[in-house]
């Protein structure tokens, strides 16, 4: 939709206790580099705690407001958060 639009996309993914945000910007192959071709993902083993949706959507928010305050700079980088050992890990693709 994003492509379509011309307009950066808030990505966001869980599994179990782990999560993931990333701004994906228009022409960007950010989500085919981290997914591929896969259809299912782990939460189908790991189930999702009610806590995990929440903090993710809260990250995305975040940076959807960096986006329109014109503050993200951050180009193909996802942030990876592992709440249950509280570790955070930016990496780019």
């Amino acid at each position: 939709m994003g492509e379509r639009y011309n307009i950066p996309l808030v990505h966001g993914a869980i599994g179990g206790w782990f999560g993931q945000v990333a701004v994906v910007w228009p022409g960007s192959k950010l989500l085919s580099n981290i997914y591929g071709t896969k259809r299912e993902g782990i939460e189908k083993t790991l189930g999702n705690p009610p806590f995990t949706p929440a903090f993710i959507a809260t990250l995305m928010v975040s940076e959807g407001i960096k986006l329109l305050l014109g503050k993200k700079k951050r180009e193909n980088t996802v942030l990876f958060a592992d709440l249950l050992s509280n570790q955070w890990q930016y990496i780019t693709l």
